[in-house]
Order: structure tokens, then sequence, then C-alpha cells
């Protein structure tokens, strides 16, 4: 396994998505926690309201952890500055698209975890032959992969 530089399209990929979902999850904090107070202070002794509150308080701590997870992971990779590079072959791939959402693309190969892709990607691939990757681990985003030289087949 080598690594290659992160080029500038890959840092900004990682940039965008190492630091926007905490400046976003920060701003819905606080509008939560602001709220939640002026909604406390204004009915201090509704029970359903102060459940309510504590409600949302662990819900929203369980999507801050699920958030900063993420987010570390992008950025992990980003402090790395390198992708990693490895010949694998292609055992399988799949397309998910949920309702109202764009399509996603994932690429599983033989020893790495299942990597997603764009779609230019996910097209010029075929199960079963060998490929050299190019792929951060920690976000387990493949960005690209070159298609090795095929063998000469003997003749019979």
């Amino acid at each position: 396994m080598s690594t290659r530089p992160l080029t500038i399209e890959q840092i900004n990929w990682l940039r965008v998505n190492a630091y926007l979902p905490p400046i976003v999850l920060l701003g819905v904090l606080f509008i939560c926690v602001t709220s939640s107070a002026c909604l406390l202070t204004t009915f201090p002794e509704s029970p359903f309201l102060v459940g309510f509150v504590a409600a949302a308080a662990i819900l929203l701590v369980f999507i801050a952890v699920l958030t900063l997870l993420y987010a570390s992971r992008n950025y992990m990779d980003l402090r790395d500055g390198v992708a990693h590079v490895r010949e694998a072959r292609l055992v399988g791939k799949r397309r998910y698209k949920p309702r109202g959402s764009a399509a996603r693309y994932y690429l599983r190969f033989d020893g790495l975890s299942e990597l997603e892709t764009l779609p230019e990607i996910y097209e010029q691939v075929d199960e079963g032959n060998v490929y050299t990757v190019i792929y951060s681990p920690r976000s387990q985003r493949c960005w690209g992969v070159e298609a090795q030289a095929r063998s000469a087949e003997p003749a019979l």
C-alpha cells in the first residue's frame, strides 16, 4: 500500500465534511437551548414541557455524538493529507437511492470496507476486475480507480 497527496478537490470535499456539520450542529444547539430556556422560564411548572425538553436534550446529544464522529473521520483524513493507494479486486457494487434524495454509490473491494464513490467511477468499474484504488480510509471515500492491465490469456 502506498499514498498520494490529496488533490485540491479532495481537500475541499474533506474540509466541507469536516467543518460544516459541527458549525450547523452549533447553530441547531444554540436555537434549541435558547428556545428551551425561554419555554421553561415562561412555563416552569409544566411537567409535559419539562419532559419534552429532557427528551429533546437526549436526542440532541445522540445526534451531536454522531455528527462529531462523522466530522472527525473527515478531519483525520484531511489532517493526514494523503489518499491511500492499493490494488484490490472489486467484489461488489451497489447503488442506494432513498426517496427524495440523490443516489449514493458504493464499491466493495477485497480487503477494504465498503467505499462511497461518485457515479462516474461506479459506472466505469466491473465486478471481478482488479483495480488500483485511491481512497481515504477513515471517511471511507473512493476518490478514483485505475484498471490494471490484464495478462494475455493463453491460446488453446
